[in-house]
């Protein structure tokens, strides 16, 4: 039986998210995934969120790659964005 992390993997793989082995997905993640990537073993915490923009207002709204390096630990409620 595959765990639900597992399939939550799956559907992040197919659209476009690069994710490692092993990965735990507990927060969410923008909808632009292709622009994202997770190292093998990281986990994003429960309540995170990963942007590919910069929500503050008056600094570019271009996608922009984020990438999580291997081993990474996302603590709950943090927010990445990119820059």
């Amino acid at each position: 039986m595959k765990s639900l992390t597992h399939k939550t993997n799956e559907v992040y793989r197919k659209l476009g998210f690069g994710i490692g082995k092993g990965v735990r997905i507990l927060g969410k993640i923008d909808k632009h995934t292709k622009y994202v990537s997770m190292g093998d073993y990281s986990t994003l915490g429960s309540g995170s969120f990963i942007a590919t923009h910069c929500p503050i207002k008056g600094i570019s709204s271009q996608k922009l790659q984020v990438r999580i390096e291997k081993d990474v630990w996302i603590g709950q409620g943090s927010s990445i964005i990119p820059g």
